[in-house]
């Protein structure tokens, strides 16, 4: 059995120099149909856009639901039906459908998270017509514009209803205060009445108390002025009365001018006694009649002190 040896480099080179033309005939080949089939290949042109996500970081939930939203839009047949109405990429003669899925295939929506929050999405779209990539990049891209119009729409009409509560907040508040004024002015005006009432009350006190004083005191005038004349009744008609009445005159020689002088006095001022006591009991007996008047004549709602 024959064994081949080993060849070098220089032994390789050596066979493809001898077949030269063989090689550049192949070579040449293959060059040549690769040009031709590149340049029959149409030219693909993708456009491209970024959105970029914005928000609160209370808002993340928000945003991913509004990005998923989007998102799922983009590839809905509600959506790519219009655009393919309008422009007609594909030119399929009415076949919607597969227009539909070849438009879903050229179609591209990447989207970048940042920490479980969307930061950014990336729209691709490729066709030969590079006019034509652009004009439908910018109508995808206007679904984002749509919602953030919609978003922007729902603040302003939360921002409207919000000022209208805090209107009619204001206006409650407003009527609210104008109670609470009208309230503290009748709770004063309520004091005032109060504090008459109560002064009117003390008035009437302390002229039932005066009264009721004047009336002990006529009491006790009258008591006084009754002992008095009870007292003057019996000394009448006491026997020691006429004795110092029937008292036997003693003779001028014994006794001193001084006490001629008080036995005249005496006996002068004995008779006129009872008619000063009886004044002064006409006296208090008219003033008793007159406090009497003035208890009858008193207001209504005055005390009035009946004694036993």
């Amino acid at each position: 059995m024959t064994s081949f040896r080993s060849r070098t480099l220089s032994e390789y080179l050596l066979i493809i120099w001898r077949r030269k033309l063989l090689v550049f005939l192949l070579a040449t080949g293959m060059l040549i149909s690769t040009f031709l089939v590149i340049d029959r290949l149409p030219n693909i042109y993708e456009s491209r856009a970024t959105v970029v996500t914005s928000g609160a970081s209370s808002d993340r939930q928000a945003v991913n639901a509004r990005v998923a939203a989007a998102t799922e839009r983009l590839t809905s047949r509600a959506f790519l039906e219009p655009i393919i109405s309008r422009y007609d990429p594909y030119n399929g003669g009415g076949n919607i459908d597969a227009d539909v899925a070849e438009m879903r295939q050229d179609l591209k929506v990447e989207t970048t998270y940042r920490s479980d929050f969307p930061e950014r999405l990336t729209i691709a779209y490729r066709h030969t017509d590079p006019a034509l990539a652009k004009d439908v990049a910018t109508d995808l891209v206007s679904v984002f514009g749509k919602m953030n119009e919609a978003v922007e729409k729902q603040t302003a009409e939360d921002l409207s209803n919000l000022a209208s509560q805090i209107g009619d907040v204001e206006n409650r508040l407003r009527e609210m205060g104008k109670l609470r004024a009208a309230t503290a002015a009748r709770q004063k005006a309520a004091g005032r009445a109060a504090g008459a009432v109560g002064a009117e009350r003390a008035q009437r006190i302390a002229s039932a108390s005066s009264i009721e004083t004047l009336t002990d005191k006529q009491f006790a005038s009258s008591n006084k002025l009754a002992s008095r004349s009870d007292r003057l009744r019996s000394s009448r008609r006491s026997p020691k009365w006429r004795r110092v009445t029937q008292r036997p005159v003693v003779p001028m020689a014994c006794c001193s001018s001084e006490k001629l002088n008080s036995r005249r006095s005496l006996k002068t001022t004995a008779p006129n006694t009872p008619t000063r006591i009886q004044r002064s009991f006409k006296r208090a007996i008219n003033s008793a009649r007159s406090i009497t008047r003035s208890r009858n004549s008193t207001p209504a709602g005055a005390i009035r002190i009946q004694r036993p």
